[in-house]
């Protein structure tokens, strides 16, 4: 029994013996010995990030900056910059290059230059996405006049010893906040783009523009002028509780504004248009026409003069050749329309007014051009299609 027990352990363990080199046969996998050394697998750093840090080694300064920017490329930042008494914190001395600011900031002090520095005629240049604050010169300043493609963006600049930003050749600048600047917040010299920007608190004007269009943005307590065009457009704006006029155009166009609680004119006119603004509350007339050959048309103007100044009125014309149409003037100090005496030839038709002075609805005396008045309750009996209402 012994025997014939050994002999079947043997048996079985042949058995599987054969099994297991046929499986070990059919499944070979080849050689296991590696063809060569492991070769990367993760992305170097270039290219995850290809930009360049502002650091003293991509971008090192001069004696009058802190970093210079003197290649084509995109950089950033990777921490706040602090200034230094006598520098600029950035020059940008090349054309193509993109300043990513990073959400940091850029924070001057005592003595120190211009936050971000544009000296020659560079073209392409981006700047974006920080804080540009406490310079002793402006916040940002492209200083030719020669420059072109420049774009500023979501920029916070506020504090600064001069303007804000002065861009002194074509630009974009967008989406933006200028405050508290010793001197305006924003200075557009030459045929810029002004878009979704917010200009309060600069001690002297909010957004000056030389032409150039401004749209969607507000200028709020500014020591003078809120918005200041000069050969160009304004659209879309507020500017409120302005030291001087909320908005001031010459040779220009100002369309569907606000312009409320300024401590001078609301709009004021030379040689422009006006049309379809709101204008209330302002210190002195709502709509001030201080030159020749302009249109002030389809606006309401309420309780504006608030000083009952006898020089000022809901319009005021100080000039000739002024078309005067298809406004709305209730509230206002002293008169609603009212035209200097010494003016003539303006044409004032189409408009409804009601004054806080009994008889002072349209003050128009000599030669103006002026439809007839509609001064009685009830049906409307005049069918002249160029009367005044007087209500």
């Amino acid at each position: 029994m012994k025997t014939n027990l050994t002999i079947t352990r043997w048996l079985t363990v042949l058995f599987f013996s054969m099994i297991s080199l046929a499986t070990s046969t059919a499944f070979a996998q080849g050689s296991l010995t590696p063809p060569g050394a492991p070769g990367p697998t993760m992305k170097s750093l270039d290219q995850i990030e290809p930009r360049a840090i502002v650091n003293a080694a991509n971008t090192p300064g001069d004696s009058g900056n802190l970093f210079i920017i003197s290649q084509p490329g995109s950089y950033y930042l990777t921490t706040n910059l602090a200034g230094v008494s006598g520098k600029n914190g950035i020059e940008i001395a090349a054309n193509n290059v993109t300043l990513d600011l990073n959400g940091f900031a850029l924070q001057g002090g005592s003595g120190s230059g211009y936050g971000i520095i544009i000296p020659g005629a560079q073209t392409n240049i981006t700047v974006r996405n920080g804080t540009i604050s406490r310079w002793g010169e402006a916040g940002v300043f492209s200083e030719s006049n020669s420059s072109l493609n420049m774009v500023f963006e979501r920029l916070n600049v506020s504090a600064n010893g001069g303007d804000g930003i002065q861009v002194n050749g074509p630009g974009v600048v967008r989406d933006c906040n200028f405050q508290n600047n010793l001197d305006s917040g924003i200075d557009s010299l030459a045929g810029g783009v002004i878009s979704g920007c917010t200009a309060d608190n600069n001690s002297e004007y909010g957004i000056v523009a030389y032409s150039g269009a401004v749209s969607g943005c507000s200028a709020q307590d500014n020591g003078d002028r809120g918005i200041f065009i000069v050969y160009g457009a304004a659209s879309g704006c507020s500017a409120r509780f302005n030291g001087g006029a909320g908005i001031y155009v010459y040779y220009g166009t100002v369309s569907g504004c606000s312009a409320q609680s300024n401590a001078y004119y609301g709009v004021e006119v030379s040689s422009g248009t006006v049309s379809g603004c709101f204008v209330g509350n302002n210190y002195k007339s709502g709509i001030f026409v201080i030159s020749p050959g302009s249109e002030v048309i389809g606006n309401t103007c309420k309780q504006n003069n608030t000083a009952n100044s006898i020089y000022d009125a809901g319009i005021y014309i100080d000039d000739n050749y002024n078309r005067i149409e298809d406004n709305h003037v209730t509230g206002s100090g002293y008169a609603g329309i009212s035209v200097n005496s010494s003016c003539s030839n303006n044409i004032i038709i189409k408009n409804s007014v009601s004054s806080t002075v009994a008889g002072n609805n349209y003050l128009t005396p000599g030669s103006q051009i002026v439809g007839p008045f509609i001064n009685t309750t009830g049906t409307i009996g005049s069918s002249n299609p160029w009367a005044n209402f007087s209500f």
